[in-house]
């Protein structure tokens, strides 16, 4: 009987968090509403941001001029760096406005050998499932599907060797303001399967550590053993996901990134405009009589202390590969146009835009 009162306790104790969460991100008619000034992802959910903006005070959140670049991160920033055993990372682009800015995301994991015996061979479904999907013209024969499949066992013998004792994802994004990263980061709160009312008690009741940014908040499992982080520090966006023997290096990770930030110095908008990427692309196209491949060349240049890090082409806003200095166009004729996006180890990004007339057959 005790413990079904208790129980009962603690259920209306935590209906009336909710609640409370629920009645402070509910939009009041007094409230203004949020509009995005730089950031407009595609599928933006002006509502959504709305009420979860408002429920964490959005509006009266302080708006630095100070501005800094940007810049990668690697494992020496962790205390226990020997723990990766594997780890990745890629440049990307946010847009604000109507420029892109850079972006920069790294992942790691802490893999262990599981110690158990490796599979003899595939599981039967697997396999069948295999077969299935195959050309009927391979799969009559016996020597390609011999080969086939133990490329699969391999690959799925690999999978079973290891597990993952802990991961961590980060992203480091340029924003040309703070109000401009703020909105990012208002945005990527709201991107989740979440409902609205779940995000608004989230955030609400989410930890706020002390001196992180100019805005932080930290959400955890019950265990601690999956961290989630994110913050802003005057232009710049950081998001943070640890979990396993990595859950406990979030927040100091996340600190030593802050500080890492505010030892740059400041800049205005207009010298980190100067800082951008320059970027050429010739007028015409060639074709190559031995590849009967065509291409045009382009040019990209980093200003002092930097380095280009990422280059990425569109040709009628399709992807394009770029190899030593050529842009491969396949499948075009005529007049073409040709978009180039570079950017920087400070993640400054530029976009240069032109027309190129592939010659006749």
């Amino acid at each position: 009987m005790k413990s079904t009162v208790i129980q009962q306790w603690l259920t209306a104790i935590h209906l009336t968090i909710i609640a409370a969460g629920l009645t402070n991100g509910a939009q009041s008619p007094n409230q203004p509403s949020i509009r995005f000034q730089s950031f407009l992802r595609p599928g933006y959910n002006a509502a959504r941001a709305d009420t979860v903006g408002n429920a964490i005070n959005f509006q009266n959140w302080p708006q630095p001029e100070s501005r800094h670049v940007g810049f990668a991160i690697d494992k020496s920033l962790l205390s226990l760096p020997d723990l990766v055993t594997r780890d990745s990372f890629s440049y990307s682009n946010v847009q604000f406005d109507q420029a892109v800015w850079g972006r920069f995301e790294w992942s790691c994991q802490c893999l262990v050998k599981t110690g158990e015996p490796l599979p003899a061979g595939l599981p039967p479904e697997r396999k069948a499932h295999l077969l299935e999907r195959m050309n009927p013209e391979k799969r009559n024969d016996p020597n390609f599907v011999s080969e086939y499949l133990k490329r699969k066992l391999d690959r799925h013998r690999k999978s079973k060797e290891y597990r993952s004792n802990g991961e961590i994802d980060l992203e480091v994004s340029l924003a040309p303001s703070s109000r401009a990263a703020q909105e990012y980061l208002l945005s990527m709160m709201t991107v989740s399967t979440m409902p609205t009312e779940g995000l608004v008690s989230t955030y609400t009741y989410a930890k706020r550590p002390k001196g992180l940014g100019t805005v932080s908040f930290l959400t955890e499992s019950t265990k601690k053993d999956d961290v989630r982080l994110i913050f802003v520090r005057d232009n710049i966006f950081v998001k943070i996901w640890t979990n396993g023997c990595f859950a406990e290096e979030a927040l100091p990770l996340a600190q030593k990134i802050d500080a890492l930030i505010q030892k740059q110095p400041a800049l205005t908008y207009e010298q980190l405009l100067a800082r951008r990427p320059l970027i050429m692309i010739g007028a015409n196209a060639t074709k190559s009589k031995m590849t009967l491949e065509t291409t045009t060349s382009y040019n990209v240049t980093a200003p002092a202390g930097q380095k280009i890090v990422d280059t990425k082409a569109y040709i009628d806003d399709q992807s394009a590969p770029v190899r030593d200095g050529k842009i491969h166009i396949i499948g075009k004729q005529g007049k073409v146009k040709v978009k180039v996006v570079a950017t920087t180890s400070e993640l400054i990004s530029n976009t240069f835009e032109g027309e190129v007339i592939i010659p006749d057959e």
